[in-house]
């Protein structure tokens, strides 16, 4: 009994659509989903930071507030140095306000960014 080798030569298919491994374009997903997981965590993290940013320039304006209420009550008690005093105490309170302000826009102006995106 003989043997015969037969070959065939099929063409090879022509897949100039497809031309990427199914493990290369698995890889690719596994890539970018990681980036847009470390993104999501920085985004976090900074809105995080700036809320608590937020939260201590409320809190020193609301002091700086009694503060004034208090200098500009003791001023009208007939206190020497209650004008100068009442000045400082009620630029203070304006430079925290300021300060509230800024941050609150910055806060609203990343929200409207990536940010938001939970």
């Amino acid at each position: 009994m003989e043997y015969y080798e037969v070959t065939f030569k099929l063409p090879r298919p022509n897949r100039s659509w497809f031309r990427y491994r199914l493990r290369s374009l698995l890889t690719l997903m596994l890539l970018v989903a990681v980036a847009v997981t470390l993104w999501r965590l920085y985004a976090t993290s900074n809105r995080y930071e700036l809320l608590q940013k937020l939260e201590q320039s409320k809190a020193a304006r609301d002091e700086a507030l009694q503060t004034w209420k208090r200098v500009a009550a003791a001023g009208r008690q007939g206190d020497d140095d209650g004008k100068l005093t009442e000045a400082k105490a009620r630029a203070d309170y304006f430079r925290h306000r300021a300060d509230v302000k800024a941050l609150f826009k910055t806060i609203q102006d990343n929200g409207d960014n990536a940010l938001s995106a939970r």
